[in-house]
């Protein structure tokens, strides 16, 4: 079989109406507000919990998984870095560094490996949450 390429770049467009009775989302805008700068593993860990760790990394790995499963999302998310004016924006500091951690550029994932480096304030998150979800 013979592929060939266009000269020419496609002039589609994509547009998507979402159905009558769609699923509905909510968003929830998540940064890290706290310092202007990327902080430190041993930083957040002592911010988190007023204590200071020989294994900081590991210890803030955990604590971000333990704090995954008890957040009331399903285990993935849609993520975009676009929100609407009057959007609810996350002050919980542990959930904040919780959802950077697991995300990636487009979903949440609450049983992925927490990646620590994505705890940023350049990063924004912005998780598109069912308005039907329910954790039962």
């Amino acid at each position: 079989m013979m592929l060939h390429n266009m000269s020419t770049p496609h002039r589609s467009t994509i547009r998507h109406t979402p159905a009558p009775g769609a699923v509905r989302c909510r968003r929830l805008v998540v940064q890290w507000t706290q310092t202007p700068r990327k902080p430190a593993v041993q930083r957040i860990l002592t911010l988190l919990t007023g204590g200071v760790s020989r294994h900081a990394a590991a210890d803030l790995r955990s604590l971000i998984r333990q704090h995954a499963q008890s957040l009331p999302w399903p285990g993935a998310l849609l993520v975009t870095n676009q929100a609407e004016p009057g959007d609810p924006v996350c002050d919980d500091l542990l959930t904040i560094c919780t959802v950077l951690a697991n995300s990636s550029e487009v979903i949440y994932l609450r049983d992925r490996e927490p990646d620590l480096d994505r705890i940023d304030p350049n990063l924004r998150v912005v998780l598109q949450i069912p308005l039907n979800w329910s954790s039962r």
